[in-house]
């Protein structure tokens, strides 16, 4: 488990925060907030990318209404076939740059609320 902070900052680098692609318009980086404090959390982490990386951050942030789950068979993509190409060309670079980059700041279940 990783704190708030940590979660956005992992969804920033490695979901092409500043890219303009979106395959068929059905796609877009956000960072969905439940309170005020998540969203100054986000906000926050928004801009200071935008401040590391000089260019345009498209990832919004957005309040979490109408949630709605995705469809079974894209459910636990990774997990039910890593082979697939989709995965090892997309999926797996961001695994390795995840864990190098953020495996320091797990936290344990009890730490977690913090």
């Amino acid at each position: 488990m990783i704190s708030l902070d940590i979660l956005i900052e992992v969804h920033l680098r490695t979901h092409s925060a500043n890219s303009g692609y979106s395959p068929n318009g059905r796609y877009r980086s956000a960072v969905y907030f439940g309170d005020a404090d998540q969203w100054h959390r986000a906000a926050t982490a928004i801009t200071l990318l935008r401040q590391e990386v000089d260019s345009a951050v498209r990832t919004k942030v957005l309040p979490l209404v109408g949630f709605r789950s995705s469809e079974a068979r894209y459910r636990n993509y990774y997990r039910t076939d890593p082979t697939r190409p989709f995965c090892q060309r997309y999926i797996d670079p961001k695994l390795v740059a995840i864990r190098r980059d953020f495996a320091r700041h797990v936290l344990s279940e009890g730490d977690a609320g913090r």
